[in-house]
């Protein structure tokens, strides 16, 4: 945890003596500013109320498609919300409407933030998201898989990778540019998406977006690094107060 600062007053004997010495205490300068809190001292209350999208004021072109807690709940057990990202967490899912007949995911976003158990596990979140990303770092193929009552289509397309820093947050950005191939090997038209995972201590920040076809990775890429910009600028005003 960060301690906040303060300004320490010289010791009674100390401050005697430059009386006596002196006739007056001397100038101390102006009072320090106290340090922001440590994101990690924040509640996931107060880290999910900083999350974008909130109902009444999404744009005309947003519709809010899943929200944990409800905008109407004060608080969520850990664990209530369905998400894999660490011990705890609140996530807002909203649909993008974009143009294209042949979308096949989306186009949607989804921002997340997450508490983990402590520092080596965020970080390790971190590491797993790079190393995907890695894997599908130039042009990349990935089989169909068939588990029996679920089957998933292969993809195809082209991604990158590249550290980011946003706002003190350090962490990961994956984009691609995907297309689907499904059981009669028809193929969907490639789509821009993209995973964005930034930390400040055990707390992490995601947004995973994909768009239309009519649009690029860095459409995409701007939505997600606009929407995690903003909920740190929020959170910051959480840490000043």
């Amino acid at each position: 945890m960060q301690i906040r600062r303060r300004l320490v007053a010289p010791a009674a004997g100390a401050l005697a003596l430059l009386v006596a010495a002196c006739g007056t205490v001397p100038n101390q300068g102006p009072a320090l500013s106290p340090t922001p809190a440590d994101v990690d001292t924040l509640t996931m209350e107060q880290l999910g109320s900083a999350l974008p999208f909130a109902d009444d004021e999404l744009p005309d072109d947003v519709t809010t498609i899943a929200r944990c807690p409800e905008e109407d709940s004060d608080t969520a057990d850990p664990g209530e919300c369905p998400s894999k990202q660490g011990k705890d967490s609140r996530f807002v899912t909203v649909s993008l409407h974009g143009d294209g007949e042949d979308v096949t995911v989306g186009p949607f976003a989804t921002v997340t933030v997450a508490r983990y158990e402590d520092v080596a596990a965020a970080k390790d979140r971190i590491a797993r998201n790079r190393a995907t990303g890695e894997e599908q770092s130039g042009t990349f193929r990935v089989k169909p898989k068939d588990e029996g009552d679920v089957w998933y289509p292969g993809l195809r397309g082209r991604g990158d990778v590249e550290s980011i820093t946003l706002g003190g947050w350090s962490g990961v950005l994956t984009t691609a540019t995907t297309s689907h191939v499904w059981r009669d090997k028809s193929v969907s038209l490639p789509q821009p998406n993209v995973l964005l995972v930034v930390r400040s201590g055990a707390t992490t920040l995601t947004c995973n977006a994909w768009l239309a076809p009519d649009r690029t990775v860095a459409d995409v890429t701007g939505r997600c690094r606009g929407y995690l910009e903003d909920t740190i600028e929020r959170i910051d005003t959480l840490r000043d107060t």
